[in-house]
């Protein structure tokens, strides 16, 4: 007669051995025990009649016949995890061993796996870097000679780039020396950078504000009423990163009537900034902005409309 816990414990060893599920133990642990049980009803019968044949029961599961079929699955998940490295060189298996010295976790590294996987890398990956030392601006229209560049470099330094109190009104009439067009009653504060003047056109009564940088390599046009802020960077040039030999190009800004660029706002190449609109400060533009709007983000978004109330002018009555 089979000893039933000795059979409990036979298959629950067996089956933690090989990581199987819980319902094949049961089936094996069930097996155990009808036999068990049909061969001591058997031993009692005999007792009784011992001339009566044991009577087999058709349906008892084979417990060897579950072993084989957990080993032969075991041995079939085995193989497909092996065939996921098979165009890889044979892997090196470590084991981690615990404090009592017994193995516990088994981990594998594969040698040349890198191989045995698909090559994800796309198009983009497989293009050349960014090479500067190709880089060619030759053809780019400067718009003056070179000693007038270099004498405005000068100038510049003197009188606008700089804390002196210069007077706007020697500021401006520098700026019309050197090409560019200034309308009336313009206000230039100090530190204020502008690449190539022949490339401005202000309108009357403008505010640039300290620290303002303007680099106008392409054409800059700021119409009348417009206050630009401290800070603030009207950026016309710009680089095609997509390219190998980083490509310059440039386009022209257009701030129309009435707006105004808050604070450290960065206005980028080509953008034109519609009639009465705003431009919050520290955003980034990049788009064109539509008139009467409020912006602000970076990249920067409309916010909302502006709606502007009509302020009565008191006249002097002469």
């Amino acid at each position: 007669m089979i000893d039933t816990p000795a059979g409990f414990r036979e298959v629950g060893d067996f089956a933690k051995c090989f990581g199987r599920e819980r319902r094949i133990w049961i089936a094996a642990a069930l097996a155990f025990r009808e036999r068990n049980s049909s061969r001591e009803r058997d031993a009692e019968a005999k007792i009784e009649n011992p001339h009566r044949r044991p009577a087999l029961s058709k349906q008892e599961p084979d417990a060897e016949f579950l072993f084989r079929q957990m080993t032969k699955e075991h041995r079939h998940q085995d193989k497909t995890k092996q065939n996921r490295y098979a165009a890889a060189k044979p892997c090196r298996r470590r084991a981690k061993r615990n404090s009592t010295g017994n193995a516990h976790r088994i981990k594998i590294e594969p040698v040349a796996l890198k191989r045995a996987l698909p090559d994800f890398s796309s198009q983009l990956s497989k293009q050349q870097p960014v090479d500067l030392s190709i880089y060619d601006n030759s053809d780019f229209d400067r718009g003056a000679p070179r000693w007038k560049e270099a004498l405005w470099a000068f100038a510049r330094w003197i009188f606008l780039q700089n804390a002196l109190p210069w007077p706007s009104s020697l500021r401006v009439a520098l700026l019309e020396m050197f090409g560019a067009k200034i309308g009336k009653r313009v206000i230039i504060r100090a530190n204020v950078n502008i690449s190539f003047p022949w490339r401005l056109q202000v309108g009357d009564h403008v505010w640039i504000g300290e620290d303002v940088a303007i680099l106008s390599l392409a054409q800059v046009t700021i119409e009348s009423n417009v206050c630009v802020s401290q800070r603030a960077y009207l950026c016309t040039g710009s680089h095609e990163f997509r390219r190998e030999d980083f490509k310059l190009k440039i386009a022209p800004i257009t701030l129309r009537t009435g707006s105004w660029v808050a604070a450290a706002a960065f206005i980028g190449p080509g953008v034109e900034i519609g009639a009465g609109s705003v431009v919050s400060a520290g955003s980034v533009v990049l788009e064109n902005v539509p008139a009467n709007v409020l912006v602000q983000g970076n990249p920067a978004e409309v916010v909302s409309a502006i709606d502007r109330e009509t302020t009565p002018v008191s006249r002097p009555i002469f």
